[in-house]
């Protein structure tokens, strides 16, 4: 599998979860602008978007290589 194939994968895979979490949000979070929104919040979500977007990236990936 080429490099840039695992990029796409990976790309794919990090807005699919970003997506997904989006759409979990309750209304009141969705309302707020990142200012208003706490620090710790915020690095929450990029936390968990890193850690769920790899582990799907890396299962899909392991998938497609066998």
């Amino acid at each position: 599998m080429s490099g840039i194939t695992i990029l796409l994968i990976r790309a794919a895979c990090y807005l699919l979860v970003s997506i997904i979490l989006w759409e979990m949000l309750p209304k009141e979070v969705k309302n707020k602008t990142y200012s208003e929104m706490s620090f710790m919040m915020f690095i929450g979500l990029i936390i968990f978007i890193n850690i769920f977007g790899l582990l799907l990236s890396n299962y899909i990936i392991r998938l497609l290589s066998n």
